[in-house]
């Protein structure tokens, strides 16, 4: 995934947010 590195994640939904940072920490894992 590479939505992380878009500059419009701050305008995405908490939910979004929350789901994005769920895909980092597993990606960073």
């Amino acid at each position: 995934p590479c939505f992380f590195l878009k500059p419009h994640v701050q305008s995405l939904t908490q939910a979004q947010r929350n789901d994005v940072k769920a895909n980092l920490s597993g990606s960073l894992a």
